[in-house]
């Protein structure tokens, strides 16, 4: 291979290296106006390791990855209430009826292991 072309394929493979982008990112299915709790591992929703330490960022799911960014996100969260390291957060379904969940790494060069998962109606009851 030439110079160029390895030099192509390192640049484009650097975000999902450098966990510049979500690295566990997906779309779910929500109810318009309704709350819905998105957590890896908090309060029994989803799982996570907390080294190194997730974040979750949810936006509208007609949103690209790309354009899920911090001003037009529906929420964010690093660690959930009395979960730890672990994110968990409560959103409103938009109009869509989708989110796009990203969990990332809380320093961009890092790779979480967040699965990701929803509980409608809000956080599970304790």
């Amino acid at each position: 291979m030439t110079r160029n072309v390895l030099l192509a394929i390192a640049i484009a493979a650097m975000p999902l290296v450098a966990g510049c982008r979500g690295n566990k990112v997906g779309t779910t299915d929500c109810t318009p106006g309704e709350p819905v709790f998105v957590s890896c591992g908090c309060l029994g929703v989803g799982s996570c390791e907390t080294t190194p330490d997730p974040v979750l960022r949810v936006c509208d799911g007609t949103l690209d990855e790309d354009e899920c960014t911090w001003d037009v996100q529906i929420g964010e969260n690093d660690d959930g209430p009395m979960c730890g390291r672990c994110p968990g957060l409560t959103v409103t379904c938009p109009d869509s009826g989708s989110l796009l969940v990203m969990a990332r790494g809380f320093y961009p060069d890092e790779i979480v292991d967040c699965d990701w998962a929803t509980n409608p109606g809000g956080p599970p009851a304790e």
